[in-house]
């Protein structure tokens, strides 16, 4: 005799693959209907024959080590195979069908990786969802194993536009940094919604030949590594003296000892590029004695100079603490690994990616990301209505429509609203 609850268990695991392959279908469709309609979206990258390629299928198999001869077979890939997502190296190769370590590796795009969900936003608790894969219950957000006793915890991100607006403002900051302080051209920046909950920022130029040790001081510099340390270990009298005057009423260390103006327009008109990019402190000595608005915003290079002017424009009293706090409020929080990583794929800009179906699209210019929303000018699916079955959902916002909340029941949705919540595991898709 077959036990109750194991045969209760077994039609409910049925049910749920049966709705699976449902939703696979349903996002196969939902795909192959935008690579049809939108083929001017995506982007073959530049020297296409030298870079791998690679694609992972609904079912979770990744293919790799692939090449294209031009943009037309790229196309027919993503007409052909449909794919849920489509990558394209960073590097430049020899022969990039060959494994990892027969590539010959040439040369590699710099690209920083900005993560939204890695910058805490303090909305996700509101918007947020942690369920359980086995048995679709929410389960609270601190907690790392269900009360049906699965491990298989599935964290839903759902951004909102307080979240986009996180991560707009750590691609100003590392755009400003990479002018600034690296003379980057603006035109050469190129900016991306990597199609889920983040930004890829392009480098365009002569910094593809940086090998991966110098592509890591990059990001320790903008990350603001060793700068606290660095100040502390130089300055670290002249700071206990300013601070020892705070104290005292006597430390206005943004007034007093204003350096000459001929020595400051000679730091400012430095041409060696070493000396100016040096470790960090190029103009720490300006601090010595103190450092006004009108100096701060006249000269002192780097993160010196930017943090002399954060803390004059929030009018802080200077300490390690206060140098340590503006360190992280003014440091780009790009994800290390990916810039350091030469060999490492990025999804191809144009194409869907499978944990939103929203696409990667670049903003025409680094200037229209205050205006630029992904929740709408990202969302190129269609609008046809569909049936699907909703586990749980927050209120959210697709090409300026708002959906929900919904809490296990049926709802008919558009297309892009409904592969918007099958991919993120959230929704499956019904039957007619």
């Amino acid at each position: 005799m077959i036990d109750g609850k194991r045969e209760g268990n077994d039609k409910s695991n049925s049910t749920l693959a049966t709705m699976r392959a449902y939703s696979i279908n349903l996002l196969n469709q939902a795909f192959k209907e935008y690579y049809f309609k939108h083929t001017e979206m995506v982007e073959a990258p530049d020297a296409i024959q030298e870079r791998e390629f690679g694609y992972s299928r609904f079912d979770g198999t990744m293919i790799r080590h692939l090449s294209m001869r031009d943009r037309n077979e790229l196309i027919a890939l993503l007409i052909m195979n449909v794919p849920a997502d489509v990558y394209c190296s960073a590097a430049y190769y020899t022969s990039p069908t060959r494994p990892m370590e027969e590539k010959g590796l040439k040369a590699a795009d710099l690209i920083f990786d900005i993560d939204v969900k890695e910058l805490k936003p303090r909305c996700s608790s509101i918007h947020d969802i942690h369920l359980c894969e086995e048995c679709l219950k929410p389960i609270d957000d601190t907690s790392s194993i269900c009360e049906c006793g699965s491990r298989r915890i599935n964290h839903v991100t759902m951004p909102c536009d307080e979240c986009i607006s996180l991560g707009k403002r750590e691609v100003k900051k590392l755009a400003e940094m990479l002018e600034d302080d690296f003379g980057v051209d603006k035109d050469n920046i190129k900016v991306y919604f990597s199609g889920n909950y983040g930004f890829h920022v392009y480098v365009k130029g002569r910094y593809t030949m940086l090998d991966s040790a110098a592509r890591s001081e990059v990001v320790n510099y903008l990350l603001g590594r060793g700068v606290a340390d660095a100040i502390r270990k130089r300055y670290g009298k002249m700071l206990r003296e300013v601070m020892k005057g705070n104290r005292s009423g006597n430390g206005d260390w943004k007034g007093r000892g204003r350096r000459r103006e001929s020595r400051s327009r000679r730091s400012v008109n430095r041409d060696d590029k070493d000396e100016k990019d040096d470790d960090y402190h190029s103009d720490v000595i300006t601090t010595s004695h103190g450092y006004d608005e009108s100096l701060a915003a006249d000269g002192g290079y780097g993160w010196i100079g930017r943090i002399v002017r954060y803390l004059c424009s929030n009018d802080v009293s200077m300490s390690m603490k206060s140098i340590e706090d503006a360190i992280l409020a003014l440091s780009a929080r790009v994800d290390p690994n990916v810039t350091i990583d030469m060999h490492r794929i990025f999804r191809l800009p144009g194409t869907l990616n499978s944990k939103s179906s929203l696409a990667k699209v670049p903003l025409p210019r680094l200037s229209d990301i205050d205006s630029f929303n992904p929740l709408i000018d990202a969302c190129l699916i269609s609008d046809r209505e569909v049936d699907v079955y909703v586990i749980d959902a927050p209120r959210f916002t697709l090409k300026g429509n708002s959906f929900g909340p919904y809490t296990h029941e049926e709802v008919k949705l558009p297309l892009y609203a409904a592969s918007y919540l099958i991919c993120k595991g959230i929704a499956y898709a019904k039957r007619k």
